[in-house]
């Protein structure tokens, strides 16, 4: 499949598990995104550092530790 990770990205190839199971006469049907998290992660380290690039401004990852 080929959707964008970000709104405004382009389209990436992603792999999706097919998924089924029947249960009172039904089935149920559907997909789960495989390893999605560290492409999105991939892709957005790849923004940040272009951002950096351009602006020259440093590229921080994580949570702002500052004393109270």
């Amino acid at each position: 499949m080929r959707i964008p990770l970000y709104q405004g990205e382009e389209p990436e190839d992603l792999q999706a598990l097919f998924r089924w199971r029947a249960a009172g006469g039904a089935i149920a049907m559907g997909f789960i995104w495989h390893r999605v998290e560290y492409m999105r992660q991939a892709r957005f380290s790849q923004i940040a550092f272009a951002a950096a690039e351009n602006t020259g401004c440093p590229v921080f990852f994580g949570r702002n530790k500052t004393p109270a």
